[in-house]
């Protein structure tokens, strides 16, 4: 038989190097190591193995933003919704109300009543604001005050006063006779309790002072006042006024006790609120110097006069334009006077027992922190033929940096009045003053200017 070629080989590489057989008998055994580690290579690099976040792929980029539409082509906005009218009222049949007991009914109607009513002040200050407009305190000659803020607590006033020597003169009945020149030192103390004010005139060597204290936590106001001079009348009187110091208290009384002339003397008085409108009181007092015993009453009235078409149209243009301001500001406390609009007006009526004269003051609000008029006129009842009846007329303007006050006596046609003015734009600005009383039927004429300083 023959041989293979396979036997050939195999014969052929044993006879020369048995361990070079493998290598060189068949190329196909040669390659087949190499191909399998290749394999093994490729297997390993592609198959599928862990990959992080680092080896993820990228996100895809944002996307751009839509062109701008134009403004021309945009559809326009949806009207606004209406708005939804207040649900209404619940009936008194449907609606749940807890059960109230005469108690509560007796407090609410009290609180209700109570409110409509403010303080009225003291006795002494029921007829001041209208007789101020008819009682000028006009001088004659030069008169200058520095006034100096020592403190937040204390402040002390200098004042110099020269006078012609024609008025200088007095009369038995009347005051004592001004001296050519004075000076005057004022000093006041004052807190939240109370205040001390002293006065002491060089010139006539007389020493005034009054004490103003809250007692029993703020429910009474105690005052003392002394007077002492070379003279026979030293005065001291002690006084205790109640409710003045509560807002909502609506009556206000006042007791005294003191040395005057010479002798003790006693007083009281009594204000008491009728209506939210009315007010009347009365005040006696007993003098046992001169052994005499003198009453008066007072009664007080305000109410709104009538306005005319203009005074309206400014009151409804200034209660416009002040809507905003008063919205911001703090509301008025309860039982405090509210502020005057234009129209208040105010009567006031007094009667003295002693001498039988009934005095009348009218006041009314032309415009308001503007301008007020005022009217006084006595009446003399127990004799009414002995002296003819007096009329005085007065009025106040406030200007931005200066205000006017002027009286005029109708029955003997005395002219007074008062110019004050500020020399400049700061609030401690210097004040200056002239005043004129003018009497052509008496032939008497006065002038004075002063000057006021603030340090």
């Amino acid at each position: 038989m023959g041989n293979s070629p396979s036997m050939d080989l195999k014969r052929t590489g044993a006879g020369k190097n048995g361990n070079t057989m493998g290598q060189h008998a068949n190329p196909m055994l040669q390659q087949r190591p190499l191909i399998s580690l290749q394999s093994n290579v490729c297997s390993a690099l592609y198959s599928p193995i862990a990959r992080t976040s680092c080896d993820a792929a990228p996100s895809p980029p944002p996307p751009l933003p839509p062109p701008p539409a134009d403004p021309r082509k945009a559809p326009p906005p949806p009207p606004p919704a209406a708005i939804a009218p207040p649900p209404p009222p619940p009936s008194k049949d449907s609606a749940v109300t807890a059960p109230t007991t005469p108690e509560d009914d007796a407090i609410a109607r009290a609180a209700a009543l109570s409110s409509r009513y403010s303080n009225p002040g003291s006795y002494e200050q029921a007829s001041m604001e209208a007789k101020r407009l008819v009682t000028l305190d006009t001088w004659e000659g030069f008169r200058c005050d520095i006034s100096k803020q020592m403190n937040p607590f204390m402040m002390v006033i200098h004042s110099f006063a020269m006078t012609p020597a024609s008025s200088a003169g007095g009369s038995p009945m009347g005051p004592p006779p001004q001296p050519p020149s004075s000076y005057t030192m004022v000093a006041q103390v004052g807190d939240e309790n109370g205040v001390l004010v002293s006065r002491w005139d060089s010139s006539r060597g007389s020493i005034d002072g009054r004490v103003q204290r809250l007692l029993l936590g703020g429910l009474l106001m105690g005052k003392i006042q002394l007077s002492l001079s070379n003279s026979d009348h030293d005065v001291f009187l002690a006084e205790v006024d109640v409710g003045t110091t509560i807002p909502i208290c609506t009556w206000t009384a006042n007791l005294k006790y003191g040395s005057m002339a010479g002798g003790p003397a006693w007083g009281a008085n009594y204000w008491q609120s009728i209506t939210p409108q009315l007010m009347m009181g009365g005040e006696g007092m007993y003098i046992a110097a001169q052994g005499a015993a003198v009453a008066t009453y007072a009664l007080k009235y305000n109410f709104q006069a009538p306005l005319t078409q203009q005074e309206k149209e400014e009151a409804a243009a200034s209660s416009s334009s002040s809507a905003s301001a008063s919205a911001s500001s703090q509301p008025t406390p309860p039982g405090m006077p509210q502020p005057e609009g234009a129209g208040a007006s105010t009567l006031c009526a007094n009667f003295h027992s002693g001498n039988g004269v009934l005095t009348m003051n009218y006041r009314r609000v032309v415009t308001p922190q503007r301008v007020v008029v005022g009217a006084e006129m006595a009446l003399p009842l127990f004799d009414p033929f002995s002296a003819p009846p007096e009329v005085v007329l007065g009025a106040e303007f406030n200007l931005t940096r200066s205000k006017l006050q002027f009286a005029v006596d109708a029955s003997t046609g005395k002219l007074s009045s008062i110019l004050e003015t500020k020399l400049g734009m700061a609030p401690v600005a210097p004040r200056f003053g002239l005043c004129a009383t003018v009497d052509h039927y008496n032939q008497d004429y006065k002038f004075g200017y002063q000057i006021n300083m603030e340090g």
